[in-house]
């Protein structure tokens, strides 16, 4: 399987249709896009906009209807190399049950591994790392029926994580956890595309974990109808409400205030910190 030197994903006016809605619109439609090695892409939407759609044609678990989709320079559609797409884009669910399938954390991470048919050595060695790498070194031999939703979460991406993948999809991976489990998935997710230099496409309703990204996808009607920074998507909070999605609540606080006239306030606002950052500058100017 060729690499490509810095384009990881490339997709060609991409369209899938469900056969149970064969003569409705389609999940995916028209999707043209291109997404770097090491980029963090946000993707966002209402319910059935197609972003599921979407995750399930980059792992090749869905094959285009109509156009191309380029995985490492190879098409999704041949065959030959489909385990090998499979392997370069790692897919994490919202349900860490759906995903899980051994007794123990340790069997469950070496899974994957020994499936892809490596050494005793080999497994172990990507075991310990996988479960450090995500903070779960010590429940090695734990059962995982006695694990929290977050700390399944966490056994599911170390699933991925020791098959080595250069992409991870995490499709609403967090929506079932609670806002702790939720910020230290986002904070693995994150220490793992800086550090390691993993690409992450991180499926979200949080509006407060997509401006993490450097890059979001407004997928609508199976359309990508925005693409561009977080400052870029959020800077007209109109639309977003038009469209049916919220905003930071930082980013509608500011949004607010500057539009009653309480403050002046040049750029979106995205996060608590930035928050704090404006008001201090504003008490001093």
């Amino acid at each position: 399987m060729t690499r490509c030197d810095k384009m990881l994903i490339k997709m060609e006016d991409v369209q899938y249709r469900y056969k149970r809605n064969s003569k409705g619109k389609p999940a995916a439609d028209g999707i043209n896009l291109k997404i770097d090695r090491g980029e963090f892409v946000s993707v966002i939407g209402r319910n059935g906009s197609g972003k599921s759609t979407f995750a399930k044609l980059l792992n090749a678990i869905l094959i285009p209807t109509k156009g191309n989709i380029y995985i490492n320079g190879v098409k999704t559609t041949n065959e030959k190399y489909i385990w090998e797409i499979r392997k370069t884009i790692g897919m994490v669910f919202q349900n860490p049950d759906n995903q899980i399938v051994a007794a123990t954390v340790e069997e469950d991470v070496a899974f994957g591994p020994e499936n892809l048919g490596l050494s005793r050595e080999e497994i172990l060695k990507r075991v310990k790392k996988a479960l450090k790498d995500v903070g779960m070194q010590s429940y090695r031999q734990f059962p995982v029926q006695n694990l929290s939703q977050g700390e399944k979460q966490k056994v599911a991406i170390a699933g991925i994580l020791a098959m080595k993948p250069e992409c991870i999809i995490l499709d609403e991976a967090t929506s079932m956890l609670d806002p702790l489990s939720r910020k230290e998935v986002l904070t693995i997710v994150e220490r793992l595309n800086k550090e390691e230099g993993i690409t992450v496409i991180y499926i979200t309703h949080h509006m407060e974990e997509a401006v993490r990204a450097d890059r979001i996808l407004l997928f609508d009607e199976g359309k990508i109808q925005k693409d561009g920074t977080p400052e870029e998507i959020f800077s007209n909070v109109c639309y977003m409400k038009k469209a049916g999605l919220d905003v930071p609540e930082i980013t509608q606080l500011f949004y607010e205030l500057s539009r009653e006239g309480y403050i002046k306030c040049d750029k979106s606002i995205l996060t608590a910190e930035e928050g704090i950052k404006a008001f201090k500058d504003l008490l001093h100017s």
